[in-house]
């Protein structure tokens, strides 16, 4: 909950009321909604002029230590707020509604938008930094999704793997290998080249494609240097290497990125939140023109599993997926419906009619639903039900669900939206796991039902679905 203090101060700090937080959140917050500014600023207004004046703190960074100081937002010109982060004031949380501002926001809604124009994943040489880091960070939705992130997603969605089709089995791991070289003949690694002759997917073949790039007449390149991406399934990441499996592992030169969302004061942020496996997108150029070429930066998002190459983002999204997977085999065999499970990892809603002017029309994050299930009744009726897996339990977080909600039902007809409540309240989880997984799959199958069989036009008689608990 926001406070307010003296400005320049942090006691006495006094909290402000849930209308009164929710409404700057909304006016001033990455996400703001424009309509909220007036209602707002009287608020802004009575906080400024109070006495000698007041800052308003954020609670985004959680519990810190005496001499640390929360984030701060000022009361500007009594109308509007301005993030201050001068000096010992500690900047917002990636998580935060107050981590960015709202035009920066659309920049960053943009980076998850799918789109024919080509970004580079690296530049020449004297346009890109020569001294490659060892470092390993995580990226969230909070950020803008790298140029390395957009490449990979965007080439394992051309090869159809971001969904799940009737009569799916985990056991073809070659053949995803394949499809994924098979869009790579169309996917364009710059603006000028394919991506296929630059990409490679079997790690025994690492040295060869290293010294393949190496070889590689600068000229081909316009705009950038030789590379080429490297692409494998990986059991775990650690600081400067990629370990694909016992015995085995490739060193990178610079940063390794890993994709995890991160919510509720920045807590997935250690080694031990990360979620292996993973599929890695790596690059492959000199770091400068007389350096051999070798791993100089890579990007990890986790997997389904090491053979099932299905990028998500938790263990708890895992489990989402394993329970769909049940209810479509059941409902071929027993309902003769077919149902393909998607997993988008690009923006569906609107296009923002202008990404400067936050001020006039707004800001909004990604729409990126968790999972979407379409069925298909052999009569030719269809059905689709969004399927959204609750990881945490604070409150802000709900909000932002709360609030994206509506956005994604609109994107996709007013599909109903059931929720998968992974996590744990107080330490104890909501209830035995098995029965939470069990009443999610009982929900998708009345939404899908009500679609395909409307309560209008249904036969007399309960619907049942034998076995659907078990």
């Amino acid at each position: 909950m926001l406070r307010v203090a003296p400005k320049g101060r942090v006691e006495p700090a006094t909290g402000l009321s849930e209308a009164e937080d929710v409404l700057l959140r909304r006016a001033f917050g990455r996400f703001c909604e424009p309509d909220q500014r007036v209602a707002a600023a009287a608020v802004v207004r009575h906080w400024q002029l109070d006495g000698p004046g007041h800052w308003i703190l954020c609670d985004c960074l959680g519990n810190r230590a005496d001499d640390a100081r929360p984030p701060a937002l000022v009361p500007v010109a009594a109308t509007h707020l301005r993030r201050h982060v001068h000096g010992c004031w500690a900047a917002h949380a990636p998580d935060c509604d107050f981590f960015r501002e709202p035009a920066e926001q659309k920049h960053a809604t943009l980076t998850y938008r799918r789109t024919d124009q080509v970004e580079p994943v690296i530049k020449g040489y004297r346009g890109d930094p020569s001294d490659f880091r060892v470092h390993l960070s995580g990226i969230s939705q909070a950020e803008d999704r790298p140029p390395l992130a957009r490449l990979l997603i965007g080439l394992v969605q051309d090869a159809g793997l971001l969904r799940v089709p009737p009569g799916w089995e985990e056991r073809d791991l070659a053949g995803q290998y394949r499809e994924l070289r098979l869009a790579a003949r169309k996917f364009q690694l710059t603006s000028t080249l394919r991506l296929a002759p630059y990409l490679e997917t079997f790690v025994p073949r690492y040295e060869e494609f290293r010294q393949r790039i190496e070889a590689v007449p600068p000229v081909k390149f316009k705009g950038a240097r030789p590379h080429g991406i490297l692409i494998v399934a990986a059991r775990a990441v650690s600081e400067g290497a990629i370990v694909v499996s016992d015995g085995m592992s490739l060193p990178v030169a610079g940063r390794i990125s890993v994709f995890g969302e991160i919510e509720g004061h920045g807590r997935i942020q250690d080694a031990a939140a990360r979620r292996p496996p993973y599929l890695v997108a790596a690059l492959v150029a000199r770091p400068d023109p007389d350096a051999p070429a070798a791993i100089l930066r890579a990007y990890a998002h986790p997997v389904a599993s090491r053979a099932h190459l299905l990028l998500l983002d938790s263990d708890h999204e895992r489990r989402t997926l394993r329970r769909l997977i049940a209810l479509q085999r059941w409902l071929v065999r027993a309902r003769n419906i077919l149902v393909t499970i998607e997993k988008p990892q690009f923006d569906i809603g609107p296009p923002d009619p202008d990404a400067t002017d936050a001020a006039a029309t707004g800001a909004r994050p990604p729409v990126i639903p968790d999972f979407i299930v379409r069925a298909k009744a052999a009569n030719g009726s269809t059905a689709t039900v969004i399927v959204e897996t609750m990881g945490y339990a604070d409150e802000r977080y709900r909000q932002r669900k709360e609030r994206i909600h509506p956005l994604m039902r609109a994107a996709l007809n007013g599909a109903p939206i059931v929720l998968h409540v992974c996590h744990q309240r107080g330490g104890d989880d909501r209830g035995d796991p098995q029965e939470v997984d069990r009443e999610m799959g009982r929900q998708v199958l009345r939404a899908i039902f009500h679609q395909i069989d409307p309560p209008a036009i249904r036969a007399p008689g309960p619907m049942a679905a034998p076995g659907i608990g078990t």
